[in-house]
């Protein structure tokens, strides 16, 4: 048997989700107008959080560089599923020091990630492909 709160919460979800149906498109317009008027301000908050550097230091540093990854010399190529757009370059960083290395394409970042940024191990993988 249901109870008067039971109902009343199965209410309350039903008008939510009426309410989320009915407003979510314009909710979703709003947020990517806000996100695009403010792209550039939130990347380089998440970057000076994450990393210690400014949008700024990025781009100089991405200049630097050539617009290419460190260690492999190439432009970026994978789409960011979200945006359509090619993603940026990763920030390396030495996650004792926090010190800032370079920018990485994803598969130079994913290659570096796995082995733990262990030169041990990248001379073992080095030894392997070579014999």
């Amino acid at each position: 048997m249901k109870t008067i709160a039971t109902t009343a919460k199965e209410k309350q979800q039903a008008r939510a989700s009426r309410y989320y149906e009915n407003t979510r498109t314009a909710v979703l317009v709003r947020m990517q107008t806000r996100y695009a008027d403010k792209k550039d301000v939130i990347t380089s908050s998440k970057m000076k959080r994450s990393y210690g550097i400014t949008l700024e230091e990025y781009n100089a540093l991405l200049e630097s560089q050539g617009g290419v990854c460190a260690i492999c010399k190439c432009k970026e190529t994978i789409i960011d599923r979200r945006t359509g757009e090619v993603r940026k370059l990763a920030v390396d960083h030495c996650h004792e020091t926090k010190k800032v290395r370079g920018l990485l394409c994803r598969r130079c970042n994913m290659v570096l990630g796995g082995v733990a940024d262990s030169i041990d191990l990248l001379k073992r993988i080095i030894n392997y492909l070579i014999n």
